[in-house]
């Protein structure tokens, strides 16, 4: 019946997708795979609808190969070829705390390139960057907003110190948590801190580290159940 020949199609589809990601980029598996898809299809949706999803299939993956290429363009050019194994890092990141892979992955590359050269290159700045990731996730951050968190850092990176303008006025208007994480990062008070912005004189690389730990101090637990919301859920499967 209708349903049993809907339930094959489905059936069909998932194994043919599997298959499509397995062949990596061959264009010649992924064509057949596609026809495949399209005469198991034919039972329940119709020849032009089929066709119309399999476009929409085709116009999908050439947009995420663009953007995959110009990602790893930029990750290579940031830590000098180690593009695949910083990829694999953010990708990990996005898929542990459910956030959005393409713009955290824009992100990270920033990220990437203003700590280069610098004494967080490496290490460091993954810290850094997980940490306002944890935050954006425990927040429920969107995803414009949790690019906004982080480009601030980068600024601050890129600048070498730690102004008002960005702490404040950019990453504590998207992180509310962020003026008492810098305060306990410097062992001071929230007031006292709010004055040695106006100094421009606290240096990111050695200040950025600090208020990562402080971050993942305030957390604690909030992180997992964070992760496991439906919203996260549902985001990676988006990714």
């Amino acid at each position: 019946g209708l349903g049993q020949a809907l339930g094959g199609a489905g059936a069909q589809a998932q194994g043919l997708g599997q298959q499509a990601i397995g062949a990596g980029g061959g264009a010649d598996r992924l064509s057949a795979a596609l026809g495949r898809v399209a005469h198991y299809g034919l039972a329940g949706m119709g020849l032009s609808a089929v066709a119309h999803a399999a476009a929409s299939v085709g116009q999908a993956l050439f947009q995420a190969s663009a953007r995959a290429q110009s990602l790893a363009t930029q990750l290579n050019f940031a830590t000098d070829g180690k593009a695949a194994q910083e990829m694999a890092f953010v990708t990990g990141v996005a898929d542990r705390l459910g956030l959005q892979l393409s713009s955290t992955a824009q992100a990270y590359a920033g990220f990437a390139a203003a700590a280069r050269g610098t004494a967080l290159e490496g290490a460091p700045v993954r810290t850094v960057f997980e940490s306002i990731s944890k935050a954006s996730a425990v927040m429920g951050l969107s995803a414009e907003q949790s690019s906004g968190a982080l480009l601030a850092v980068q600024q601050m990176m890129g600048k070498g110190v730690v102004s008002a303008e960005e702490f404040r006025g950019q990453l504590g208007e998207r992180m509310p948590i962020a003026l008492q994480a810098g305060a306990q990062a410097l062992g001071v008070t929230t007031a006292e801190f709010s004055k040695l912005l106006e100094t421009g004189q606290i240096v990111a690389q050695d200040f950025l580290p600090k208020f990562a730990a402080a971050i993942d101090k305030m957390l604690a637990g909030s992180v997992e159940e964070a992760a496991n919301r439906l919203d996260a859920s549902a985001q990676r499967m988006g990714n």
